[in-house]
């Protein structure tokens, strides 16, 4: 997707308007505070000059936020002052909506929206309804969220309340984006960015910059993205909008690791949890923890990379906590069956003028677009050169994209090569499956075999890492194992694996850096003539079930490859009955994210780390011993769907491979 010319010169014109307006928040909290000492408690102004305090303090000072909002609820109650009353309880579901609290944010909402219709404020409805719509939309119910944003956007037209235009066309945006509807989100933030202009709201502005950065980000278009972001924490910086600050230097940080500037993207995160001291949000902090632990995972700094992703995941359960949305639903479900009349009465209103409203609306913006082509004439050879630059740069992209993913295709033919085929295992082992899922296109687990006269010898092994770094293991692993038992024609599965950690070792002694990688495996050696096995294995044991009763053969706590510590690996006899079922397997089935809890993860927020809670070896195994008198070919259904159920739509974490032989 290429980026039009005058997308570029708006966000320049914008900044020469927004810079005549941004000392003006100190300066009017300050006159505010003043007004405040001079006013009585039975004034109705007091109401209106504390929930204005509260408004101005939202993005800057939540403890302040919430006790000049509650001071004028409390004192709007008091003076029986309705209308001051529903905009402390607006303002204050804004500061709750801030920090998380989506129960306490939908309440407040709701009994403002309550007073506002009784007291027939349309510019308060537009803007309420407009904020309940975002309590929805953060439960990804998008139904809903669309139907309180249409109900704002009605309303807002009709009365031309252009600040609540602004926020529908935000937030309509954002639904679109995370239906994936990437140009039409765009269209409704430019909207917005227009109407930002004409009215001198810098939120607006910022919040338009910010979301449209999010969209090209999803596109890949980093340039654009990173341009985008910047502008909106320039916007943020001179206006003094720390909750807004929070949000940019967090996307700031993603498109940075996105493009691996990793120490740029860490001082990125770091500034945003930095604001946390003046204005808690757990959505912040819950972004930049989970984005510096990706970042340290990437640069292999697995210490770092623990202490933010356990950071990350006690302020995800906190905020799981949170939220409640059959709470949520419960009371919107309350007040539509009490006000479902009114509205509709409402609706049939707002439908009625609605047509001539959007004409209104689409003059208006035609002229904006013509005073804006004309003053962009005086920039426009910059622009066509920055339009060429930008489009060589996706050429190049591209380019390099099908490059990597032609050579990673290339490498997944390799690694099946290695694999036995699926005719030779049925051969063997008439009654078998093999449930092998790679996280990425190649993996870094694989399962091996080898037929030698009367010797079987079968594997599944897990090497270091997956992808493409995961599969080079692998093949090297793969490797040694052929040599141990064909070249050194070992047969005993502890000295093979001694053998192959000295075949690992020469072989990655060669590089002039030191190497660390193996793998964890259980290798079984099985005797035609007789049903007596033999049993090595390095972390992953060796399970078998007889008669619904779970018999396991216990790894060696090592690697193969090099460990400070190593011993000789234990070899194990044991003697096979008909019908006993042996299972190898890797830790990527039981370390898989999911459950109950798992919920499809927020667009801006997901990453590398999954939610939810690991399925772990105790439940894999008890299905295993559950399911063990069935078919083999019913047993890999079971396994199949549990994994796929339990994951949902969280991201797989690990290569995934589970092996099952009926003898």
């Amino acid at each position: 997707m290429q980026i039009g010319r005058w997308n570029y010169l708006f966000p320049l014109f914008m900044m020469l308007c927004v810079s005549f307006r941004v000392n003006a928040q100190n300066d009017q909290i300050d006159s505010l505070l003043k007004v405040l000492q001079t006013q009585e408690e039975s004034d109705t102004n007091k109401v209106i000059t504390l929930y204005k305090l509260c408004a101005k303090y939202i993005n800057s000072d939540t403890k302040k936020a919430i006790e000049y909002g509650n001071k004028a609820k409390d004192l709007g109650e008091k003076l029986n002052f309705k209308r001051g009353v529903a905009s402390a309880l607006n303002n204050l579901g804004i500061v709750y909506e801030n920090e998380g609290d989506y129960e306490k944010a939908a309440d407040c909402y709701l009994r403002s929206i309550r007073i506002k219709e009784e007291t027939k404020n349309m510019h308060g409805l537009a803007a309420t309804y407009s904020n309940l719509g975002e309590v929805f939309d953060v439960e990804n119910n998008y139904e809903k969220a669309s139907y309180y944003y249409n109900k704002s956007l009605q309303i807002a037209i009709s009365i031309k309340d252009t600040q609540s235009i602004m926020n529908c066309y935000l937030n309509t945006g954002v639904i679109e984006s995370e239906k994936n509807n990437d140009e039409n989100a765009v269209t409704y933030f430019q909207k917005c960015l227009h109407l930002a202009f004409l009215a001198g709201d810098s939120s607006s502005l910022a919040d338009a910059y910010s979301n449209i950065g999010v969209v090209r980000q999803d596109q890949n278009i980093l340039d654009s993205a990173e341009y985008y972001y910047a502008l909106a924490t320039i916007v943020r910086q001179r206006t003094g909008d720390q909750m807004g600050l929070m949000n940019s230097y967090n996307n700031l940080g993603s498109v940075n690791v996105t493009r691996k500037n990793y120490r740029e993207g860490e001082r990125w995160y770091k500034m945003s949890i930095s604001i946390q001291d003046k204005i808690p949000s757990l959505e912040g902090l819950q972004s930049s923890y989970h984005g510096l632990a990706t970042l340290y995972d990437s640069l292999r700094d697995f210490q770092n990379a623990k202490t933010y992703y356990l950071k990350y995941m006690t302020v995800h359960d906190s905020l799981y906590s949170m939220r409640s949305v059959k709470e949520v639903n419960a009371m919107e479900l309350k007040y539509e069956e009490e006000k479902k009349e009114k509205e509709d009465e409402a609706k049939a209103r707002e439908n009625k003028i609605k047509s001539d409203a959007e004409a209104r609306e689409q003059r208006n913006l035609m002229y904006f677009l013509i005073i804006l082509i004309l003053v962009a004439s005086g920039f426009s050879f910059f622009l066509f050169n920055r339009f060429r630059f930008i489009r060589r740069q996706k050429g190049v992209i591209e380019t390099k994209n099908k490059e990597i993913i032609d050579s990673i295709n290339y490498a997944k033919r390799l690694q099946e090569a290695i694999l036995p085929p699926a005719k030779m295992v049925d051969e063997i082992f008439p009654q078998n499956f093999i449930f092998y899922r790679p996280k990425d296109i190649v993996a870094g687990d694989f399962y091996w075999m080898m037929e030698n006269g009367n010797d079987l010898f079968v594997a599944v092994a897990d090497c270091t890492g997956h992808g493409v770094p995961g599969a080079m293991v692998s093949f090297v692993c793969s490797n040694a194992l052929d040599r141990a038992v064909k070249e050194f024609e070992l047969k005993d599965p502890g000295k093979i694996l001694d053998k192959v950690t000295e075949l690992l070792l020469d072989t990655f002694r060669k590089s002039e850096q030191e190497v660390k990688d193996g793998m964890d495996i259980s290798l079984c050696h099985l005797n035609r003539d007789n049903m007596n096995i033999s049993f090595s294995g390095a972390h992953n044991s060796l399970w078998i079930v007889r008669s619904g009763n779970l018999i396991s053969l216990d790894a060696d706590n090592q690697p193969v490859g090099k460990y400070d510590h190593a011993k000789p690996f234990t070899t194990h006899h044991f003697t096979l009955e008909k019908n006993d079922v042996l299972y190898f397997g890797t830790d990527g089935y039981a370390d898989q994210f999911g459950g109950d809890k798992a919920r499809l993860a927020d667009k801006n927020k997901s990453g590398s780390f999954g939610q939810g809670k690991k399925f772990k070896t105790a439940n894999i195994r008890n299905l295993l011993v559950a399911n063990a008198g069935r078919p083999m070919k019913e047993q890999y259904d079971v396994l199949e769907k549990t994994f796929d159920r339990w994951k949902g739509n969280l991201e797989q974490v690990d290569d995934v491979c589970v092996m099952g032989i009926r003898i």
